[in-house]
């Protein structure tokens, strides 16, 4: 699907970063390409909890399942559940 980018002005020279003309030229940015935060998945194939990448995790962030699956070892993630990350040894704080 491509970014609707009508009434946005390129702010990068590979048009990846875009602002509203309009508000003090904030950056716009889809809610997967940013670290951290609130994320939302659908829990479809390719949209599960174990799906984002772990550079865009940051500890504390927040994601909503909306659809629930299982997962391939057993684990069952119930719909409309919020989750929330923390770091530890297994993944550290840098996103690997």
């Amino acid at each position: 699907m491509a970014i609707n980018t009508n009434g946005l002005t390129a702010i990068s020279t590979n048009n990846t970063t875009w602002v509203s003309p309009t508000a003090n030229e904030r950056p716009v940015a889809l809610a997967n390409q940013i670290r951290g935060g609130f994320m939302m998945i659908s829990g479809a194939a390719g949209d599960q909890l174990l799906d984002i990448p772990g550079i865009m995790l940051q500890d504390g962030m927040l994601v909503f399942l909306q659809a629930g699956y299982t997962e391939t070892d057993g684990t069952i993630r119930a719909a409309d559940t919020i989750f929330q990350y923390s770091n530890d040894t297994a993944r550290p704080a840098s996103g690997v």
